[in-house]
């Protein structure tokens, strides 16, 4: 039985997803939405005014939108399927409709609004999509948070059970390779996956203090359709949490907060562990 959270989340999903232009991207994230949704409800609700960095199709911002967060969206929209004006207009009109402001960034790391001036940031796959260390993202999401704002990291879970089934298959846990042997120019698609630790690791070292980690389901309802399989996958998952196939880890931004800095000492000695774990 659904919680209230739960039901009143998945009744705004259900409205949002009539109303959308490409209803199938919801059937595709309403789980995910519904998982960060109720951690805002949990540790957000007051709700005030949130920047969703990395906001792509606006899906899960309008519905944030919907829950009464004034929300603010930034991307720079160049992956394919943004790339295509008949794809990014309708989204960017429904946004817009919405009460969503939106900005199309040129740099990654340039919006309009004030520093410091949004209760919630978050950063929904988007960390495991950066070329550059995580470092630098994280550090701009603490410049446009307020001292105790919310800072909520989501992304797919890197040793999720079924990669750790992949690899014991002898197959991959990367993205399928011909996606990226077809790309052309900069690929837009997955650098550097996380687990649920490193998440929270990197977080902190950034300078946030983390409130939460958990692991969740939000791809497995979709992609085992068989209800046995899924009875089975998420039974293991209750014994095992770190299988699951998702992760979030929520973050508070401490009063004196800086950005961090590189620390050349550290990636040195990073470099030297890695060496001697390699035995060379």
């Amino acid at each position: 039985m659904k919680t209230r959270i739960d039901s009143y989340v998945s009744d705004i999903i259900g409205k949002v997803k009539e109303e959308y232009p490409f209803p199938e991207i919801i059937d595709e994230t309403e789980h995910a939405i519904d998982f960060l949704a109720s951690a805002l409800q949990e540790l957000a609700s007051d709700r005030g005014r949130l920047l969703d960095i990395g906001c792509g199709a606006l899906d899960k911002t309008i519905v944030f939108q919907r829950m009464g967060y004034a929300c603010f969206g930034c991307d720079d929209f160049r992956d394919p399927w943004h790339a295509r004006k008949e794809n990014l207009d309708p989204v960017l009109k429904f946004a817009k409709e919405a009460g969503v402001q939106v900005y199309a960034q040129d740099d990654h790391y340039t919006i309009p609004w004030e520093p410091e001036s949004f209760d919630v940031v978050t950063l929904v796959n988007v960390v495991e999509h950066v070329h550059e260390s995580p470092r630098e993202i994280l550090n701009f999401a603490g410049r446009y948070l307020r001292t105790g704002g919310l800072l909520l990291v989501a992304m797919p879970n890197s040793v999720n059970l079924r990669k750790r089934l992949s690899v014991l298959r002898g197959q991959s846990n990367y993205t399928p390779v011909r996606g990226f042997y077809e790309n052309e120019g900069e690929w837009r698609g997955h650098v550097r996956e996380f687990t649920a630790e490193e998440t929270r690791q990197v977080v902190e070292w950034t300078g946030f203090e983390t409130v939460q980690t958990k692991t969740g389901h939000t791809m497995a309802r979709r992609r085992l359709g068989n209800p046995l399989m899924l009875g089975i996958f998420k039974g293991i998952c209750v014994v095992f949490p770190s299988f699951r196939d998702s992760l979030l880890v929520a973050a508070r931004k401490p009063e004196g907060w800086a950005p961090r800095e590189p620390d050349p000492e550290e990636m040195e000695k990073s470099l030297t562990a890695s060496w001697v774990g390699h035995g060379s």
